[in-house]
């Protein structure tokens, strides 16, 4: 038998979220970015960000809805137990 101890880095990626999981955090997201007192161009830069991502032609259409249970979406983990500058050394990445 064998044990291992893993210590997470400062940052990582892991699944973290199911299509309906992904579909409620980013919309939550992204409603509050375009309701918030930014410039209306932080505005449009989430709102053609989500778009591009989880649109009819993104990168990810309807959240992948149609794929529920066949895997998860992966993103950056931050480890709090880290400076922040370690923590932030991960490209932020959605896969």
């Amino acid at each position: 038998m064998t044990s291992s101890v893993w210590s997470p880095p400062a940052c990582y990626y892991a699944p973290v979220h199911t299509p309906a999981e992904a579909e409620a955090y980013w919309t939550a997201v992204h409603n509050r970015i375009i309701q918030a007192p930014f410039p209306q161009e932080d505005k449009d830069s989430a709102r053609d960000g989500h778009e591009a991502r989880f649109g009819e032609d993104g990168e990810f259409p309807d959240f992948h809805r149609d794929r529920e249970g066949e895997g998860m979406f992966w993103m950056r983990v931050m480890n709090e137990d880290y400076p922040a500058a370690d923590r932030f050394a991960c490209e932020w990445r959605l896969f």
